[in-house]
């Protein structure tokens, strides 16, 4: 019962990580399929950009000992669906160009550490 009550309110999320494991890198996802996937809780658009966008993401899963195996089981099977997510990070060129200064910066700072 415990794990039925703590996983109804991440169903969605199961769900949104389910569909997009499923769909193949070749097959281009349209933004409107994303937006109706992500909307179904606060959760899953909270996670759009980690699930789908510019980044890198990492799930810790942990299982206790008192765990049921159908417990252990689904927190598995939902490990595996994440880990089957396939995101492309790259760096915005504007970024990178933003960052520029700020180095500079850090390095004449580093200089003037190193010479007093």
């Amino acid at each position: 019962l415990q794990g039925t009550v703590c996983s109804q309110p991440l169903a969605p999320l199961h769900l949104a990580v389910r569909e997009l494991s499923k769909s193949s890198p070749s097959v281009a996802r349209s933004a409107q399929d994303d937006d109706v996937l992500f909307q179904t809780s606060k959760l899953t658009l909270a996670l759009k950009d980690a699930l789908v966008g510019n980044s890198r993401t990492c799930l810790l899963v942990t299982l206790r000992a008192n765990d049921t195996s159908e417990e252990a089981a689904l927190t598995l099977r939902f490990a595996r669906s994440v880990q089957q997510l396939r995101t492309h990070p790259h760096a915005i060129p504007a970024q990178a160009d933003a960052l520029a200064p700020l180095r500079e910066e850090v390095a004449r700072l580093q200089a003037q550490v190193a010479s007093a």
